[in-house]
């Protein structure tokens, strides 16, 4: 795609030659060969790069007015603004890779163990050594990885991707364009336990359409009544969401977070990696947990957490500062 094609797609100024862009990579990509990058674009936007400006074997960059000045004049480059330049480049991904390559298994239904009682709409892949199980209801166009365990009476909607192993236990529900990572579990027994030991988890798991579950991550049944993930959610590799826990839609987990029991996360929320949410608690709209947080009651307004206990983090940066000059 020419570089003028892509700045008007994506409503941005260009400067230099008009090269025809056959793919992206990264800013310090080296070549197996001379010239192998010089039709592809590299990213520029994040000063951290900064060094890898000038040895770049990049044709062309997405730049933001600061960085241009890191590069000759002449060298082709997309300028979008500091605020826009990741989207930007989101955007440019999807239009030089518009169907990611997504390995379909061969369809080996005969490998595999289905029960009679089972629905299975139209163009299933079913690949070797998947179990579906009793009144389980498969949607058109989902592919099962080898491996996939589908319980009894689960719902799996139309065109999602269940990867190697997955499982996914009796009565859960599944939407639309869903992708489940390999090995991960949903629907298993919440982690509740009185002085006999566990509480048996009677409930279910609900997971709306257009969600993203990573490898390895577990989101544990009710212990009754539904444990809830809402459309758009994408949740990272080796996240726990504990029994109960209602994620708001359009929220993002980073790998490593847990959210404990009965938790409400409101829409819009980000959780960094290895931060945690307490039993019960709930976190209004659009707040943000840092890294290796905490929150341990509710966040009321939208913003910027950290901390263990969560706190706003520009006052916490604040009395950190202070406490460094007594």
């Amino acid at each position: 795609m020419l570089l003028s094609a892509l700045a008007a797609l994506l409503q941005i100024p260009h400067e230099g030659a008009d090269l025809n862009i056959e793919a992206a990579c990264a800013i310090d990509a080296t070549e197996k060969a001379p010239g192998e990058n010089a039709y592809k674009i590299a990213p520029l936007f994040d000063y951290k790069w900064h060094r890898a400006a000038s040895s770049s074997t990049a044709g062309a960059f997405l730049v933001t007015p600061r960085m241009r000045d890191l590069l000759p004049p002449q060298k082709p480059c997309l300028i979008a603004t500091e605020t826009q330049a990741r989207n930007v480049w989101g955007s440019l991904l999807r239009a030089l890779y518009p169907d990611p390559p997504l390995h379909r298994p061969q369809p080996q239904p005969q490998l595999a163990q289905i029960d009679a009682t089972a629905e299975l709409q139209e163009n299933v892949v079913v690949g070797p050594f998947v179990y579906v199980g009793p009144q389980a209801q498969i949607g058109a166009q989902v592919t099962l990885h080898p491996g996939v365990y589908v319980g009894a009476r689960a719902k799996i909607g139309a065109r999602s991707v269940l990867f190697p192993g997955a499982v996914i236990w009796d009565d859960v529900q599944i939407g639309e364009d869903c992708q489940i990572g390999a090995h991960a579990v949903i629907g298993g027994p919440g982690f509740g336990l009185d002085a006999q030991g566990n509480i048996p988890h009677a409930g279910r798991v609900v997971i709306e359409d257009r969600v993203r579950i990573g490898a390895c991550s577990c989101i544990d049944r009710a212990t009754l009544g539904t444990t809830f993930i809402g459309r758009n959610a994408q949740i990272d590799n080796l996240v726990q969401v504990g029994h109960n826990v209602h994620l708001g839609a359009g929220s993002v987990v980073c790998g490593q977070a847990g959210i404990a029991g009965s938790a409400k996360i409101g829409e819009g929320v980000l959780l960094g990696g290895q931060s945690g949410v307490s039993n019960g608690v709930e976190l209004e709209d659009g707040v943000k947990l840092a890294a290796q947080s905490c929150a341990t009651r509710r966040l009321r307004q939208n913003g910027v957490y950290s901390g263990s206990p969560a706190e706003p983090h520009r006052a916490r940066l604040r009395w950190i500062a202070r406490l460094k000059k007594l």
